[in-house]
């Protein structure tokens, strides 16, 4: 086998998911929200707002808008006087310069599936999901097998071959 074919072979075949995520880039995917409150925000108003969302817990942002920490309603109950950047989980933060590898394994140490995406300025733009993820992958198994595919078939054609 030609030491190209070689090199192809080993790029898509076994692992190629993984090798795909070394290439793609945070800033390449769409972005979710996530709920969020001000770490000076009060309990009770923080509360509400994580009650009003779909999520188990908030993101705490500074006056700055940079992620702080994870509360969740037990954080909240437990905070007392407290600011809440001072309870809660921490947090797996990547910039959109990150390949998805590399936010993936940060998402994996997280308590949370999620990896918060700041600017250069450390401030909040969005959050990638485990779910993203996943969905990023699916994507490139779909666009690689449609590219070998069409590979395939030029190939047919080109010998007159069926």
């Amino acid at each position: 086998m030609d030491p190209a074919d070689d090199f192809v072979a080993d790029f898509i075949g076994r692992g190629a998911s993984l090798k795909r995520l070394s290439l793609s880039r945070v800033r390449d995917i769409e972005l979710g929200e996530w709920p969020t409150t001000a770490e000076a925000a009060d309990p009770a108003e923080a509360r509400r707002t994580l009650l009003a969302s779909d999520k188990g817990c908030l993101l705490v942002l500074d006056e700055g808008r940079r992620p702080r920490s994870w509360v969740s309603s037990e954080h909240l109950a437990g905070a007392g006087t407290r600011r809440l950047s001072e309870v809660g989980l921490p947090i797996a933060v990547v910039s959109p310069h990150a390949t998805l590898s590399d936010t993936l394994n940060e998402m994996l140490t997280a308590r949370y599936s999620t990896a918060v995406v700041v600017d250069d300025s450390g401030a909040y733009v969005g959050v990638v999901e485990i779910d993203t993820i996943n969905e990023a992958i699916r994507g490139m198994r779909t666009r690689e097998r449609s590219a070998a595919r069409d590979r395939l078939e030029a190939g047919a054609d080109a010998d007159g071959t069926p």
